[in-house]
């Protein structure tokens, strides 16, 4: 009887971390530009996209700002059920106007552990709007430029 229980359980202590999460992590690498010089009057964060829950997103990594040369890097990580969504938000005053954009990171990025092992290296040119109004945040209330605060 007790080797019928001990079967019985065994499973249970296998699934377990699966029912609470596992920590998973991203990083991305960002150079920012405007008109085609560095640009650093910008703020960007890593969110987790969690639609249809009562947050709708998680700030897992930043704010963190550029450096002189347009460089940020941001990494965070999460312990989520599912695979994480991360997305990469950036707000900038690139043209003397606050504007938001998002951008989904690809999920050969992601990884489970507290440290991400792979970073996104990207380039963004923000003065490039028709190529920004594709990449809209998903949860915006509000069109763009955002609103002053």
């Amino acid at each position: 009887m007790r080797v019928l229980v001990f079967l019985y359980l065994l499973p249970l202590c296998y699934s377990w971390p699966r029912l609470v999460g596992w920590v998973q992590s991203a990083g991305a690498s960002v150079t920012l530009r405007c008109n085609g010089k560095p640009f650093h009057d910008a703020t960007v964060w890593l969110r987790d996209a969690e639609p249809g829950t009562p947050d709708n997103d998680d700030t897992i990594g930043g704010p963190v700002a550029p450096d002189k040369f347009g460089k940020a890097k941001v990494e965070g990580s999460a312990r989520e059920i599912s695979q994480i969504e991360p997305y990469l938000e950036i707000e900038h005053m690139c043209l003397g106007m606050p504007w938001r954009f998002c951008l989904d990171l690809p999920s050969e990025f992601l990884n489970y552990g507290p440290k991400a092992k792979k970073y996104w290296h990207i380039k963004v040119e923000l003065s490039d709007f028709d190529w920004m109004f594709k990449k809209r945040c998903r949860l915006d209330i509000y069109p763009y430029p955002i609103p002053s605060r």
